[in-house]
């Protein structure tokens, strides 16, 4: 595979760990008052933390946020369950397992919540384009 002379010129820059610390303090403290839905907050935490795609995230189902027998939480990357779920490729079905800083900010009550609620979706506001999936209108908040 060739990469292209652009695409190397406009590489993205990762972020400091500075950046990073402040992201944290944002989504999870917020301070400023910036962040005022739930899901925009969990979406970013859950992609901080996991380096799941943007549409991985927001097409995920309730029954995609699992504990196993053990206690400890995990996603589920499957093209399994919603119909409009799906995957870049076959490599990307897999288990993550949810970092220690997600579950004390508390992902798993804001699962426990949903499922409460009775939506099969983890974030079923998010609508569905067929070019960009779930991921369409958080991508653009992000930006």
């Amino acid at each position: 595979m060739k990469l292209s002379k652009r695409a190397k010129e406009e590489g993205r820059q990762a972020f400091t760990d500075e950046q990073l610390n402040l992201l944290f303090e944002h989504l999870t403290e917020n301070p400023d008052r910036l962040v005022r839905n739930p899901d925009h907050k969990w979406i970013s935490l859950i992609g901080i933390f996991t380096g799941m795609r943007l549409n991985e995230i927001a097409q995920l189902d309730l029954a995609d946020m699992q504990q196993g027998e053990d206690g400890l939480w995990f996603v589920r990357v499957t093209d399994e369950g919603s119909p409009n779920k799906r995957l870049k490729n076959s490599a990307s079905r897999r288990l993550i397992p949810l970092h220690d800083r997600l579950v004390a900010a508390g992902l798993p009550a804001f699962v426990e919540d949903r499922r409460k609620r009775g939506s099969a979706r983890l974030f079923p506001d998010l609508s569905y384009c067929s070019k960009n999936g779930y991921g369409r209108n958080p991508g653009n908040r992000v930006r």
